[in-house]
């Protein structure tokens, strides 16, 4: 029997176009109903502000000089704004200022919420912190709360610090020489930490006199990064330090505190510790953080009043500089800024920096080089005060900083 008509393949071709066409009918429809290039169906429900800038500002204006209770009802009885308004007391503020910059005309956030930029500006009164004006530009998350918005977080912005009080939650140890502020996880160890400070404060004390500032003052966060956070530094470079002395948002030198690396200072030993301490104490009872001083006196100097005691040898306290002066002969100028910047010789640089204070009170006696110090962090320049305080000048100190390396180096 012959074959019959190929009619029966071209229908099933016909079948499978048809059902192919129904199943990208039913994906566009799927698609166009849930739209997934949109940020959020959350964001449909939100109902935002009309003129959403101008309430932020009002709001702000409203959240502006409160405190306590009436601060987190302005701002929308928060979790986020009771934690502030907490933090805030403990640390003396006042005066505080929220001053719109930008932001916040649309959500930005898939919640809903939008961020926006904010100056805040506000004083301390020096119960906790020193007696200072401060101020930063930070992020503060808004989210629509009917016809206004509620404070849902906050975060630094770019290189700005941000400010202790909206960090998150606060622990404060006290005493007459010494305040350490914990911040988060970090005050689970404020009690270990509290007497280390009131040490290292005493003992920068017994050498400053009464010439130094009241007390000092320890910030220590969780984290390194947090650190970076508040003394609005790169991420990289607090991570490389063990504590800075900064005047984090304070807009007045005096405001300094010692911020501290917890990450670095957990792997130090105790007498690491001790002399990291005493270094940044003598920098922030002295107030040289915002002077013009000269890095290799001010920390020549920290470092003579912290090794001051301390029973290793040179070996151990100069063993970098003076391997390099035995391999390469002595450095030919005294430190500069951008032999502190290098980071492969800054052990070296900053026990050259030591060596140099050292020689001048071997030379000339404590009384005589503080009266130094104090003329170049008062904006001396070194030579003035080197011929001013010591009668000799910078030339005739570096050439014979040079011998003394080679001496000790032999």
């Amino acid at each position: 029997m012959p074959e019959g008509p190929t009619a029966g393949p071209s229908r099933v071709v016909r079948a499978n176009l048809l059902a192919l066409a129904a199943l990208i009918v039913m994906g566009a429809g799927v698609l166009l109903w849930q739209q997934p290039w949109r940020p959020s169906s959350s964001v449909d429900d939100v109902s935002y502000p009309d003129d959403p800038a101008r309430v932020i500002d009002q709001q702000l204006r409203a959240m502006s000089d409160a405190t306590g209770e009436e601060l987190v009802t302005a701002a929308g009885g928060t979790e986020t704004a009771r934690t502030a308004a907490a933090a805030l007391d403990l640390l003396g503020g006042q005066k505080v200022r929220f001053g719109y910059v930008d932001g916040g005309q649309a959500p930005t956030r898939d919640d809903g919420s939008t961020t926006v930029t904010v100056r805040v500006t506000w004083q301390t009164d020096g119960s906790v912190l020193p007696a200072a004006e401060r101020a930063s530009e930070v992020q503060l998350v808004m989210r629509p709360d009917g016809d206004r918005f509620a404070w849902a977080g906050t975060d630094h912005r770019g290189g700005e610090p941000l400010p202790l009080w909206l960090a998150g939650e606060i622990a404060v140890d006290a005493d007459a020489d010494a305040v350490v502020v914990a911040l988060g996880d970090a005050s689970d160890d404020l009690a270990e930490l509290a007497p280390i400070a009131t040490a290292a404060a005493q003992r920068a004390r017994e050498e400053l006199g009464e010439t130094a500032a009241d007390r000092l003052v320890l910030v220590v966060p969780p984290t390194d990064a947090a650190l970076g956070r508040l003394a609005g530094r790169a991420p990289d470079e607090a991570a490389a330090i063990a504590a800075v002395t900064t005047r984090l948002d304070a807009t007045s030198d005096a405001g300094a505190v010692v911020a501290l690396n917890p990450a670095v200072f957990a792997e130090m030993d105790e007498r690491g510790r001790r002399i990291v301490l005493v270094h940044e104490a003598v920098h922030q009872l002295t107030r040289v953080v915002g002077s013009r001083v000269e890095m290799w006196v001010a920390e020549g100097y920290a470092d003579e009043i912290a090794l001051r005691g301390d029973a290793a040898g040179l070996e151990t306290s100069a063993g970098r500089i003076l391997a390099e002066v035995r391999r390469e002969g002595p450095p030919a100028a005294l430190p500069g800024p951008q032999d502190f910047g290098d980071a492969e010789r800054v052990t070296a640089v900053y026990e050259s920096a030591w060596l140099a204070i050292r020689m001048l009170v071997e030379e000339y006696g404590d009384e005589r080089v503080r009266e130094f110090y104090d003329a170049v962090v008062a904006g001396a320049e070194v030579d003035v005060a080197l011929r001013e305080m010591l009668g000799t000048d910078l030339a005739s100190v570096t050439a014979r900083w040079q011998d003394y390396l080679v001496a000790l180096a032999s």
